[in-house]
């Protein structure tokens, strides 16, 4: 028996079982993507197998620190802003064409300072984007590159947080994200996650590890 992670965008694991004769059987996905390492144990052990060895898995509960998106990378954010400023300058073209031959009308102009205004928001926040969540017991490290390149941490306890929620992160029956609802009314989402099953598996995690009340959750 081995613990195998799926192919795919989701993190998801399942069992793969060698039989005697050479066939290979593969279980349905492990239902709850944080307990993965302790599930595969207690499935080897009660058929008297030897143990599998663990698989990488950024969410399992048996790491010091259960991460949620991937490690600063300043190559990431600063590919971000050529492409934001790429797409700036293409929708720009027709713009600059109209205000050469002087037939820019005012609805254009307000079209282009709003494209303006847009860009210039996504680059000047565009860091937070890359945003990586490392929940450990009793407190969650938030990193992010400030616009210099230089990574940026926050850290939250559960003296801080009012509720956790599950949400939509934009596609339907895709992706969510988890939204910690701070006493300060601010409200902080974390890296998408696939799935609302692995969103739940999650956020329960993180309600335990920060010791609140599992009436936090919604």
């Amino acid at each position: 028996m081995r613990l195998r992670r799926n192919s795919g965008r989701s993190i998801e694991f399942s069992l793969v079982f060698e039989t005697a004769s050479g066939d290979l059987l593969t279980s349905p996905p492990l239902p709850d993507v944080t307990q993965v390492h302790e599930t595969a144990l207690r499935i080897s052990r009660l058929l008297r197998l030897p143990d599998p060895e663990p698989a990488e898995n950024p969410l399992d509960a048996v790491n010091a620190g259960i991460r949620l998106g991937k490690p600063s990378n300043p190559k990431r954010v600063r590919t971000y802003k050529i492409l934001v400023v790429l797409l700036a300058c293409a929708l720009s073209v027709p713009f600059i064409h109209a205000l050469w031959y002087d037939k820019l009308s005012p609805f254009g102009i307000a079209v282009w300072s709003l494209g303006a205004i847009v860009a210039f928001v996504l680059l000047r926040y565009l860091h937070r984007m890359s945003a990586c969540w490392i929940v450990h017991d009793g407190a969650i490290r938030i990193e992010w590159l400030s616009l210099k390149g230089t990574t940026e941490v926050e850290t939250i306890g559960g003296h801080d947080v009012e509720a956790i929620d599950v949400e939509s992160g934009g596609r339907k029956d895709s992706l969510y994200v988890i939204t910690i609802r701070l006493r300060t009314g601010t409200r902080i989402r974390s890296p998408a996650l696939a799935g609302k099953d692995q969103a739940r598996a999650v956020q329960a995690e993180i309600i335990r590890r920060l010791g609140l009340n599992p009436g936090s959750a919604a």
